[in-house]
């Protein structure tokens, strides 16, 4: 294996560990998040307008989406939210 075929192969590798480390869209139809946790939606709001990106939670008592105080069924995927920045003490 020569020096090129060592560099593909770390590369491949570190792909694959930045690809865990990434975040992706979850449909509503394969999994929903825990109940009450804030997550990131993104959420049809009108017809003709594109998918809304907000932080919402989910109320599996009624199957409804609480997003900036109101309750929608509009959910079409969510993500968790990222962990905080580390703040200097």
């Amino acid at each position: 294996m020569d020096e090129k075929d060592v560099m593909i192969q770390e590369l491949r590798m570190e792909n694959k560990v930045l690809a865990k480390m990434c975040r992706s869209w979850i449909s509503v139809k394969d999994r929903l998040p825990d109940p009450f946790k804030p997550v990131l939606v993104a959420r049809v709001y009108a017809i003709d307008e594109p998918l809304r990106v907000e932080q919402g939670m989910y109320d599996n008592r009624n199957g409804s989406w609480k997003v900036y105080g109101a309750w929608t069924k509009k959910v079409l995927f969510w993500m968790p939210l990222p962990e905080p920045p580390e703040v200097a003490k």
